[in-house]
């Protein structure tokens, strides 16, 4: 039996954990730190209305699938259905609803369907966009 197998087995009988190498926890920590450290949200004042440029997909996924569009109003769709370089203007409010339509629309699309991958992939791009700012 190894020494990691005997390491193993006596954590698991006396209810200690097992030994971690410092090199390893030295490095996991080194790796782990810039993920884990809390960022800088730039502040914005509540009603402010923040931009994001739609790529072609995602404006297409906005026009063309209720789910979506549902989180907007005809005015926004109609912009842009309009618009030669879409984007959407929202506050953080109405990002976050709205980002709760694309996800929602991603959850419930088949597993490996061009649908749920786009969505994810807007709705990713949203939560950015949330998580960069903070309401005053």
């Amino acid at each position: 039996m190894s020494e990691k197998a005997r390491g193993r087995r006596k954590a698991r009988k006396t209810g200690t954990a097992p030994r971690v190498d410092r090199e390893k926890q030295t490095h996991l920590a080194a790796v782990l730190k810039p993920l884990l450290a809390p960022r800088h949200r730039k502040r914005v004042a509540a009603g402010t209305r923040l931009a994001l440029a739609l790529s072609r997909d995602e404006r297409n996924l906005v026009l063309h699938n209720w789910s979506v569009s549902f989180g907007l109003t005809d005015e926004q769709l109609q912009d842009l259905k309009k618009a030669e370089k879409p984007e959407l203007r929202l506050t953080l409010a109405e990002w976050e609803d709205f980002g709760g339509w694309v996800a929602g629309t991603a959850n419930h699309a088949r597993s490996g369907s061009r649908l749920r991958s786009r969505a994810d992939r807007f709705s990713d791009r949203i939560q950015e966009l949330l998580d960069s700012y903070k309401e005053e």
